[in-house]
């Protein structure tokens, strides 16, 4: 399925981040305007000439704008990715983006973070009568070993022996494909692999690497081999090893 922004929340996100640049410029006045940056002789002079306090708040204001200016750029960059399905936008976007704005970024798009929960985990039970339909992202095992735990019961033991020791669970086969689901994206699947596998949600530095090996190890399945951000629920794509 292509990456899409949520709409409300990028607008809220987008109208945030103009709000803030708007409230900084506004401040640069005066005392706190934006410090002199052509020469470390003027910028020196310039901090002669006011107090510390002074000095400190008005670099603090000019820091403040100089990242929310980023974070728009950044946030612009990921809107025209998923609005044009545009692989090498995504591709200049994780380029540009610091450890942490990607997330923010992405998180404000409402654009490929889930929850940290572990992949293939799905509710047991029939819905209620009524109730609206949930895509649920479940791994696909080559073999028919079901996802679950096995415990080992110790059996009748005669008077005077040791009880054998319990064993321990058989270790589940990790999943070797993965179907997609409505919604999902590389970056989402490649996320939820690798919180299933180590027990924990990864940061953006751990699944930037699977991500990409994850995209080249089904370039050849994808509708435009250009284009990774373009697949569809049903696809069924090999999973390397993590």
């Amino acid at each position: 399925m292509t990456m899409r922004a949520d709409g409300p929340r990028a607008v809220g996100w987008t109208a945030f981040l103009l709000g803030t640049i708007v409230v900084l410029r506004a401040a640069a006045v005066g005392t706190l305007g934006t410090p002199p940056l052509t020469s470390l002789g003027a910028l020196t002079d310039w901090g002669d000439a006011h107090d510390p306090a002074t000095s400190a708040i008005a670099l603090v204001r000019f820091v403040a704008e100089l990242v929310a200016w980023y974070l728009l750029g950044l946030t612009m960059l990921f809107g025209a990715a998923g609005a044009l399905r545009s692989g090498g936008i995504t591709t200049l976007a994780d380029a540009l983006a610091v450890p942490g704005a990607r997330s923010l970024v992405r998180g404000g798009l409402g654009l490929g973070l889930l929850a940290s929960t572990a992949a293939g985990a799905a509710p047991t039970g029939d819905a209620p009568s009524g109730a609206p339909s949930t895509a649920v992202m479940q791994p696909h095992l080559r073999d028919t070993t079901e996802r679950g735990t096995a415990w080992m019961t110790p059996g009748p033991t005669s008077v005077g022996h040791t009880p054998a020791p319990e064993t321990a669970p058989p270790a589940v086969p990790a999943p070797t494909t993965w179907i997609v689901a409505e919604g999902e994206s590389f970056w989402s699947i490649a996320h939820d692999v690798l919180a299933d596998v180590n027990g924990h949600a990864p940061d953006d530095d751990q699944v930037d690497p699977y991500w990409r090996a994850l995209i080249d190890a089904n370039r050849a399945r994808l509708a435009d081999d250009a284009d990774p951000d373009l697949i569809h629920a049903g696809q069924v794509f090999e999973l390397p090893p993590v």
